[in-house]
């Protein structure tokens, strides 16, 4: 009987043995927990403020971003008379990943990845249009621009040609690109803040920016985005950057433009 339940034993120590060395091998268990976890962390945004919203308190990418300070912000904007209208409520399993501490992963943009869509743009427009259209860039201070010679250099030649050269506002002082943030004015008037960009795809984009393109301003003297630049570069070039004319009592700047986006989402 003993000479049994110590051979059990043995058998139940070498398999324990076993399954730890298989873990450290293949974080199976761990994957598996932390997927199944992950899958019941959720969140909606509705109405009125959320008391019990949770923020982080350190960490250098918070930090940077500003996200350690927004009930800072929060409270500086409520004290002024402003009122928060919506806030996100999250589930039972994304407080207590919370409470333990964790806070969900950020997709940080980087140099590499925004100066990839200008490679994209060099290799869809040719080395010429290219120049003619993004020989300046302008843009802010985010870190994801700080990579200069990302931006500037040709990167299909390999010969270290000078493509574009890129210039920076001054520190908080996005007014100095105001064209761009009054066309970030139309996206959230198509997106509003809490509605998911991850599900947008390319043609959504371009229906989105379609309809922008096709609104007239008052800074082009009624014209329209399109018009402008069809008359400057032509319509093809247009076409090449996936934009296209939208009559004018047709174009929509609200949500129910990508209705088709969300309500698959849902």
């Amino acid at each position: 009987m003993r000479f049994r339940l110590r051979r059990a034993t043995i058998f139940k120590i070498i398999l324990l043995i076993g399954l730890v060395i298989f873990e450290l091998k293949t974080s199976y268990f761990q994957s598996f927990i932390l997927s199944q976890w992950a899958q019941r962390m959720d969140f909606e945004v509705e109405d009125g403020p959320n008391e019990d919203l949770v923020f982080p308190e350190d960490g250098p990418f918070d930090k940077r971003l500003g996200y350690t300070r927004v009930p800072d912000f929060t409270a500086a904007l409520v004290k002024s008379g402003f009122v928060v209208e919506r806030q996100v409520r999250v589930s039972g399993s994304f407080r207590a990943f919370q409470n333990l501490g964790g806070f969900p992963p950020y997709r940080e943009k980087t140099s590499a990845s925004m100066s990839a869509t200008l490679d994209t743009l060099q290799e869809q427009l040719g080395d010429e249009l290219f120049r003619n259209l993004f020989s300046l860039l302008l843009t802010d201070r985010g870190s994801e621009f700080e990579k200069v010679l990302l931006f500037e250099t040709n990167t299909r030649s390999g010969t270290g040609e000078i493509r574009l050269n890129i210039f920076y506002c001054d520190p908080m002082q996005s007014a100095q690109k105001p064209h761009v943030e009054n066309n970030h004015n139309f996206i959230r008037d198509i997106v509003p803040n809490g509605y998911p960009l991850t599900n947008l795809t390319q043609a959504d984009l371009d229906l989105m920016f379609s309809h922008i393109n096709s609104t007239p301003r008052k800074s082009l003297n009624g014209k329209t985005p399109y018009e402008a630049f069809s008359f400057l570069f032509g319509s093809d070039t247009a076409r090449k950057l996936n934009i296209a004319p939208i009559e004018r009592d047709k174009v929509t700047l609200k949500p129910c433009l990508l209705n088709h986006v969300y309500r698959a989402g849902k």
